[in-house]
């Protein structure tokens, strides 16, 4: 859990660092993506296994397409949550991303009858967003619809990751081949990514940066750890326990 956090928290700092060098974010992300199928492929055996066999392996298994989605929802998320650093900062994006424990705590219980959630604390988790979102009182001023979307967007789609990582734990069991796991998320999100980066095109625009290579190999080791770790604290705890715990110690270790 502590690991988790610390890999967590780390993603948005990255994300920081990458606008303060002008990094792209989406060669970054890429170079990520990379960087965590090295990791998966190191766990997912012996090592002797090449990235063919393992892909291959994982094909028939039961949580193939929750993984594919998943690797959707993966990079999606590390767009947004991209987007929202630099244009929302830090604080805000950090506020969203921890929000979105409402989402698998609730349908945890809902689907798989895990402890009752505490009601109050949702309750004032959905004030707080609409206090920060709606902007009660200052309906004159005009707003920024993207800097809303953004850390909205972040919200929806890390609650769902998050609820889908249940799943996908509920599928392989404690026992299960995480690193197979991983290794098919990260490769569909790599791909996901390519695609992205070869729709938005305007390549003079931006070119390749050398230094998204070591910019995305250090978000790489931090998102391999966070969703590693992750895994590993869902097989042996409450799901309303560990999300409340990660996401409350990822908004104090963000302070």
């Amino acid at each position: 859990l502590i690991i988790a956090i610390i890999c967590g928290a780390s993603l948005a700092v990255c994300f920081k660092l990458f606008r303060k060098f002008g990094i792209d974010s989406m060669q970054g992300a890429f170079i990520n993506y990379i960087t965590a199928i090295a990791v998966s492929l190191l766990m997912s055996g012996s090592g002797a296994e090449s990235l063919a066999e393992s892909l291959k392996s994982s094909l028939n298994a039961s949580w193939t397409w929750l993984a594919v989605i998943e690797g959707l929802l993966f990079m999606g998320g590390i767009l947004v949550l991209a987007a929202s650093t630099q244009r929302s900062g830090v604080a805000l994006t950090n506020v969203s991303a921890r929000a979105s424990m409402v989402m698998p705590i609730v349908a945890s219980y809902l689907v798989y009858r895990d402890s009752s959630p505490n009601w109050f604390a949702i309750a004032m988790i959905v004030i707080a967003m609409y206090l920060i979102f709606g902007n009660p009182g200052q309906k004159t001023q005009k707003r920024n619809f993207k800097d809303s979307l953004l850390p909205l967007s972040v919200f929806f789609v890390y609650g769902i990751c998050d609820f889908l990582l249940k799943v996908l734990k509920k599928e392989i069991g404690v026992s299960g081949n995480q690193g197979n796991v991983m290794l098919f998320i990260f490769s569909a999100a790599a791909l996901f990514c390519m695609a992205a980066y070869l729709i938005r095109g305007n390549f003079k625009e931006h070119p390749f940066s050398w230094k998204a290579i070591p910019g995305g190999i250090i978000l790489g080791l931090f998102n391999s750890g966070c969703t590693s770790f992750m895994l590993k604290a869902l097989g042996e705890m409450d799901s309303a326990l560990f999300f409340s715990l990660y996401n409350v110690g990822i908004v104090f270790s963000s302070l």
